[in-house]
């Protein structure tokens, strides 16, 4: 049969290489990295944000984004670029925008 994809680099995954990542997707070993610090997550534990691996602290640190722990899985905060999952420019305080 047809190997999978990594949902990382989009090359094939053979059973030698593979890990089991968010939603059953197989990964490289190697591209099974947190997506925010990229920490290996090889072998530990992880939580999934908007299909992408997340170590315990970055999970943690997102909390005030994605909700209490556990709550993120599946969905994608609203917060972030669709495509890019990075976050909105900053909105500047109405004095910021004042004239000198």
């Amino acid at each position: 049969g047809t190997a999978p994809k990594c949902p990382e680099c989009g090359k094939s995954v053979y059973a030698a290489e593979e890990v089991k990542g968010p939603a059953g997707n197989s990964w490289h070993q190697l591209c099974f990295c947190c997506k925010n610090c990229g920490k290996s997550m090889r072998g530990g534990e992880w939580k999934e944000i908007g299909g992408h691996p997340h170590c315990h602290a970055c999970h943690a640190g997102k909390e005030s984004v994605y909700g209490p722990r556990g709550s993120a899985s599946g969905r994608v905060s609203v917060t972030e670029d669709a495509g890019t999952g990075a976050p909105p420019e900053p909105v500047k305080a109405p004095a910021e925008l004042a004239e000198p």
